[in-house]
């Protein structure tokens, strides 16, 4: 029930769409920016309604002496942890969903799909699904950013970085229609995110070691995957390779597309950025797994 909201106006905005905007793998940016605007405000009503519920009916949580002395209270507690379900159902659809997107094109195409008119039908296919669910990932990215903006998160400095620069590739994808395979490698990063919210909001509670504990092993082995691997694969098809082996090419054809070539390159150094920040993550993790450094309460 709680992803309902999200599956069936997806669903609605898919099959609104005619077979010719999938064959030019282009579509209407009004129609992806306002689709966009109304998933952030539907975000937004879930949160809030969801922070209004637990206030009335979640009443005998217990916050870590930690997170007291960090200066978290209930309702601080309460507005991250509405933040956090909405992450949480998001996530459940977005990462799955682009994940198979990701592995579909690259089983059928040794060729990396960034644009697609001109990269073939199986590159085509590719952007209009990247861009189909990247309205989905758009809209998430701007809810996360809103929600830095009006104080209900307050993260560490390398979270903002994340949400920062996935909000711009988010943000630039859309206009300019770009991304294509890496974009549903990237979107595919927050299949992890559903344990880590799971962790994230548990962690602040007394009492609850072991759903801490199953949930944080469950988030580093998917993140591992997703993440510094699979993202990795990504970023050496669609921006390491062709530069590397001499196929830039493509991006020429891009260009040519009438496509801004500052935001091209700004993208793909965008990419590099996210990737960096991965394997960041990954040290982090491997870290704590090892004992090397401590785990936060």
């Amino acid at each position: 029930m709680a992803g309902s909201f999200l599956v069936l106006p997806l669903l609605a905005y898919y099959v609104g769409f005619s077979d010719d905007m999938e064959a030019t793998c282009d579509q209407p940016l009004l129609m992806r920016v306002g689709f966009s605007g109304c998933l952030v405000a539907a975000y937004w009503m879930f949160a809030i309604v969801a922070r209004s519920v637990m206030k009335s009916r979640w009443t005998t949580f217990q916050l870590t002496q930690r997170c007291k002395d960090a200066g978290e209270t209930s309702e601080t507690f309460l507005k991250q942890a509405a933040l956090n379900l909405v992450s949480f159902c998001v996530n459940c659809i977005l990462g799955p969903l682009t994940l198979w997107g990701a592995l579909a094109h690259v089983s059928r195409s040794s060729v990396p799909s960034f644009y697609g008119t001109r990269e073939g039908i199986e590159s085509c296919a590719t952007m209009y699904t990247a861009s189909t669910v990247g309205c989905l990932f758009l809209s998430y990215a701007t809810f996360q950013t809103l929600a830095l903006l009006v104080g209900w998160e307050k993260p560490a400095i390398a979270t903002y970085v994340h949400h920062i620069i996935f909000f711009l590739l988010a943000v630039m994808g859309t206009y300019y229609n770009l991304g294509g395979e890496i974009g549903l490698f990237a979107m595919a990063q927050e299949a992890s995110t559903p344990p880590l919210m799971v962790m994230l909001t548990f962690r602040r509670l007394v009492g609850h070691e072991r759903t801490v504990g199953i949930s944080s092993k469950v988030f580093a082995i998917i993140f591992m995957i997703v993440r510094p691997v699979l993202f990795t694969f990504a970023w050496w098809r669609s921006v390491a390779r062709p530069f590397l082996l001499g196929d830039a090419e493509v991006y020429d054809r891009i260009v040519q597309e009438n496509r801004p070539h500052i935001a091209l390159r700004v993208m793909l150094a965008l990419y590099t950025l996210g990737l960096i920040l991965q394997w960041f993550w990954a040290k982090e993790i491997v870290a704590m797994a090892t004992g090397k450094k401590k785990k936060k309460a």
